[in-house]
């Protein structure tokens, strides 16, 4: 009787079945009827093509949404547990489909919130036993277990799913073919147009994940082989072509249009899309020097270094063959650099990221037009709040400095500018982070390396016995500075007084100290200095911070004693 209903009405019965307010495990009653349905090829599509309308579709959904949507993916798992002939069926001929499907659930789930849920109510933790159900479906059912022995299925469950979801399709890339990720692409991009950013998230994860990991999917280049132009040449060793290059191009330009999205997660994975054609490239290099090596049987010690030279000259001809032309550079640079002052430090740090590692692929030569703008706008990163975003600031800048052309016609504008951030730099080497201090220590070094200084000779300081390291590091940066760059000893001190009113104690005392150090290396009295200066510093005794009176009380040793000194 129930059977006869089912086969009747298919659509109405599952629509009563997700009404109810179910727990999982679901009531048997329910569970039978899906055995039942999962027999026949009829009832498996109609409801199948339900379930998952109502998944990808959520806005149609009239009643309660999240109740309709954790219900139709418990149903989907019930459906997936029986592993009928089927249901093998289709899920062999729409895996990607049905794979992508599953991943904006998660997503979904999550946009849900299972906070205070308990195991038997959580939408996340529903749709990953049904997933897992899935996945052991898959044509060969290698990629159960290969995201088993990753643990990716608890990383989905936690707050990085997104990255879970990334690491997913990285698999995905490395275990289906080329037609397989195209359906999956498909499947996806018409998501971004969709109002919910949970769904539109994972489709620009999709993006940004598949540039990358384009270079492991087995038959990429017979693809692009098979279909290009017969003037257009494939290196089937690192898959490059003009077509395999105008694709991924398209992937950019659609990762690039969700640039500004509100959601500061849509936002990150735009950034690390773009950082992702660095590690595209580098792994092209790095497996055409690979395969060189390999072509020689045991290269002798004698014919070594020519060999290293031919790979670094045929990876320099591929880099260049599968080049980012100077415009898209550019725009994808401004957008990079305009990420790393994003609001959120999630954002701030992917953008850091992914412009550190295209500046390290990209020629000098296509950085240095807009060198100088770069290093007069990276400043304020180094005041972040966020001790990565700041360490990743630091290291950037390094980057950029060793890059200047002595030899470029606004060489002295772009070297004032290194002297105006080698202040800041050398404050935050008393930064309360540990990675922040090693940074910019890393960073002071590629400075005095453009200033044509000896690094060492900043650690070389004169006898301080009352001193600790940290103070004795400021008073060798101080005595360099003042020995190598005496012109600029007031605009240091100037820099410095307005560092006196940072909102960091650390920051304000090494302020007040490195003043303190470069008036005394300078010979000078502090009360030769302008007011600001002055009251910069004297205004400093007036703290309550234990931590800048006792750095204060420091810098006061520095100074020598004179008549005319308020001091």
């Amino acid at each position: 009787m129930v059977m006869r209903i089912v086969q009747n009405s298919p659509i109405e019965v599952l629509d009563v079945f997700l009404r109810v307010k179910n727990t999982f495990p679901l009531h048997e009653t329910i569970i039978s009827v899906m055995r039942c349905i999962s027999r026949e090829k009829v009832l498996v599509l109609r409801s199948f093509n339900h379930l998952t309308d109502l998944l990808n579709n959520p806005e149609q959904i009239s009643d309660d949404v999240s109740n309709f949507m954790m219900n139709s993916t418990l149903l989907l798992g019930y459906m997936m547990e029986t592993r009928s002939e089927v249901l093998a069926m289709l899920t062999k001929k729409f895996f990607p489909q049905i794979f992508a499907m599953f991943l904006l659930r998660i997503s979904t789930s999550h946009g849900q919130g299972s906070s205070g849920r308990g195991p038997s109510e959580d939408p996340v933790k529903q749709t990953i036993w049904a997933f897992e159900k899935f996945l052991r479906c898959a044509p060969g059912g290698d990629i159960a277990s290969v995201v088993e022995g990753a643990g990716l299925l608890k990383k989905l469950i936690s707050d990085e799913y997104d990255e879970g979801i990334s690491e997913m399709l990285h698999i995905f890339c490395k275990e289906f073919p080329f037609e397989s990720v195209k359906a999956l692409l498909d499947f996806l991009v018409p998501f971004l147009a969709k109002s919910l950013h949970s769904q539109k998230l994972v489709a620009v994860i999709a993006l940004a994940q598949v540039i990358p990991s384009s270079i492991y999917i087995k038959d990429v280049s017979n693809h692009f082989a098979a279909t290009q132009a017969d003037n257009l040449r494939v290196d089937d060793s690192l898959k490059s072509s003009a077509t395999y290059q105008r694709w991924i191009d398209s992937l950019v330009d659609l990762l690039y249009e969700n640039l500004l999205d509100k959601s500061e997660s849509i936002r990150k994975h735009v950034f690390k899309g773009f950082g992702n054609l660095a590690l595209l490239l580098k792994t092209k290099e790095s497996e055409l020097k690979s395969e060189l090596v390999e072509e020689e049987a045991s290269p002798s010690q004698e014919n070594y270094r020519e060999l290293f030279t031919l790979a670094n000259l045929r990876s320099e001809s591929v880099l260049k063959e599968f080049n980012i032309p100077e415009d898209r550079s550019r725009n994808i640079m401004t957008a990079l650099f305009s990420g790393t002052k994003d609001e959120s430090r999630l954002c701030a740090r992917e953008a850091l990221s992914s412009l550190t590692k295209l500046i390290d692929l990209f020629d000098p030569s296509a950085v240095r037009p807009f060198l100088l703008n770069l290093i007069q706008n990276i400043r304020p990163s180094f005041e972040r709040s966020d001790a990565m975003v700041r360490a990743m600031s630091f290291n950037l800048f390094g980057k950029l400095a060793s890059l200047i052309d002595k030899n470029a016609a606004n060489f002295k504008a772009t070297l004032d500018q290194v002297h105006y951030n080698l202040v800041s730099v050398a404050l935050h080497t008393q930064d309360d982070s540990k990675v922040v201090k090693q940074s910019c220590l890393a960073t002071l070094q590629k400075i005095f390396e453009v200033l044509e200084i000896p690094f060492e000779e900043a650690k070389e300081t004169p006898d301080h016995p009352q001193l600790d390291k940290s103070d004795q590091l400021l008073v060798g940066l101080a005595e360099v500075i003042v020995s190598t760059c005496p012109e600029k000893l007031t605009d240091y001190l100037s820099s410095l007084a307005d560092f006196c009113n940072s909102p960091e104690d650390s920051i304000k005392a090494a302020s007040g100290f490195l003043m303190a150090a470069l008036i005394s290396c300078s010979g000078q009295n502090l009360s030769k200095h302008d007011d600001r200066i002055l009251t910069a510093f004297t205004g400093l005794s007036l703290e309550r911070s234990s931590l800048v009176k006792i750095r204060l009380m420091k810098a006061y040793t520095l100074l020598e004693p004179s008549p005319d000194s308020p001091i």
